[in-house]
């Protein structure tokens, strides 16, 4: 499959930290939200990527946890999911409550999100080694559990994202070596239900089509990009990854791959990472790249199988870019993270 030509999108506005920053989350004004890791800030950009507020809340202080960040839908509470508790922050980062839980395990975790009610979610870890983790659901005011369910895991990081219909929330699990696992959470006059779908290889990062009939995943393995069908989670469409890059002119001596991210620009169009750090734009309806998205400055650096770098493609083992993360930022855009660096591109001429 040819990987179609370079395409070079448009860079709305750009910010560098002296730090690799974590996924950023979006904020209710249209703004972002960003942690820097190994460092207690949090900072609040407006859409444009300027500096509107910077809190010290120890963010990173607790070792082998990525501590995530959440906003509240009236812009008044922050809250934070660490490895050992949960805490409420209003806007001037007063501390409001403090909810302790047992320690996550190393590179265990879970990300947290206000719901359109203002309800705050996220998965509280195991009482005991041999109970399952919880998905909770908080009254962020007076921080009492609203209602709680089990999630049937093995363990890992819990990344959670609202569900487009504003009934729940599509978990992603990430186990490591074990495995990626995504569960379905529904909040209905009924009470909370978690359900797991039937594969274990895919991976979410808030991959949910504008239209929110669709979602597209990533790969746990690199085998495959796949669109979901939203809730049911069945496979309405796929590529694999040795047709995507089986005439990929980049040659080393392992192949590139399927990334573990995949996102949706509008109904019609979708983007993904790949293994060496490279954005490929699709066409949803014939799951055809129309190309590679080069940001301006943007490229791969090769290593030879010492680990060395080299220039000479005989050499080179493998490629590997600076791209952390990919998040949908409306029709036609996308913020990207390299490393300190995020960049709001706008990729509506290529679409």
């Amino acid at each position: 499959m040819d990987l179609g030509k370079p395409l070079h999108p448009g860079v709305i506005a750009e910010r560098e930290f002296h730090h690799r920053l974590s996924l950023p989350v979006p904020a209710p004004d249209g703004g972002w939200i960003v942690s820097v890791q190994d460092h207690p800030d949090v900072v609040l950009l407006d859409p444009q990527l300027n500096e509107i507020q910077r809190l010290d809340l120890q963010a990173h202080s607790q070792h082998y946890c990525d501590t995530a960040v959440a906003m509240s839908r009236d812009g008044q509470r922050l809250a934070l999911s660490g490895r050992t508790q949960l805490r409420i922050f209003n806007r001037r980062g007063k501390l409001l409550r403090r909810l302790s839980h047992e320690p996550w395990y190393p590179f265990y975790g879970s990300s947290c999100f206000f719901d359109g009610d203002d309800r705050l979610w996220y998965v509280r870890p195991r009482d005991k080694p041999s109970g399952d983790d919880k998905l909770t659901i908080l009254h962020p005011q007076w921080g009492t559990i609203l209602v709680e369910q089990t999630i049937e895991s093995r363990g890992g990081y819990s990344h959670l994202f609202p569900c487009p219909d504003h009934a729940g929330a599509l978990i992603h699990i990430g186990c490591g070596q074990d495995g990626s696992f995504l569960y379905l959470a529904r909040l209905t006059a009924a009470g909370l239900t978690v359900e797991r779908y039937p594969f274990d290889d895919r991976t979410f990062f808030g991959g949910f089509s504008p239209n929110g009939r669709e979602f597209v995943t990533g790969a746990h393995q690199g085998d495959a990009i796949k669109v979901h069908s939203f809730p049911s989670g069945q496979v309405v469409a796929s590529v694999e990854s040795d047709t995507v890059f089986a005439a990929d002119d980049l040659i080393s001596e392992y192949p590139d791959s399927v990334g573990y991210q995949a996102i949706f620009l509008d109904d019609d169009h979708f983007l993904t990472d790949t293994q060496f750090g490279r954005m490929l734009l699709f066409e949803r309806a014939t799951m055809q790249p129309k190309g590679i998205v080069w940001p301006p400055g943007y490229s791969l650096t090769g290593y030879d199988l010492s680990g060395k770098e080299t220039d000479d493609p005989s050499k080179v083992t493998e490629y590997v870019g600076s791209l952390s993360f990919l998040h949908p930022a409306g029709v036609g855009r996308v913020l990207t993270v390299y490393g300190p660096v995020i960049r709001l591109l706008d990729v509506s001429n290529l679409l």
